[in-house]
């Protein structure tokens, strides 16, 4: 509730004019690359719901597919995406300050995960999946 009272309060009064601040460039980057992670946020939460889905309670299982393959957690990897990309098209602090608390949240949560797989599953756990970042950490 904060956040958007935050964002909407920042948008209606202190935002600057947009043809003189915000390079039509960066709206429709920022756009794209919410969309971007929206769809991997959402494709990667499917993916895990099937997995828990299909098995007994108290069973889990290697999650495969999609950015699985390369990440641990794409579902965060895809939130991330998402309000960076808000922060880049909206161009302001409370947007900015949002995506980097998001980050600093979610950050720590996919190494927890990625360790927890790696206790968990022990050798059967791919090698050379990164915990959030595909190919970087």
């Amino acid at each position: 509730m904060w956040n958007g009272f935050t964002q909407g309060s920042w948008n209606a009064y202190y935002q600057p004019e947009i043809d003189k601040f915000h390079p039509r460039f960066f709206v429709f980057f920022g756009i794209w690359l919410f969309v971007i992670g929206f769809i991997i946020h959402c494709v990667s939460d499917l993916h895990l719901i099937s997995y828990r889905y299909n098995l007994p309670d108290d069973t889990y299982s290697i999650p495969r597919g999609h950015l699985f393959q390369h990440i641990s957690c794409p579902n965060y990897f895809g939130e991330c995406l998402q309000w960076i990309g808000y922060a880049i098209a909206a161009r302001s602090f409370p947007a900015i300050a949002f995506a980097f608390f998001i980050v600093c949240n979610i950050a720590p949560r996919a190494a927890s995960y990625h360790e927890w797989y790696k206790k968990k599953f022990g050798a059967q756990y791919p090698n050379d999946r990164m915990a959030l970042l595909p190919g970087l950490w």
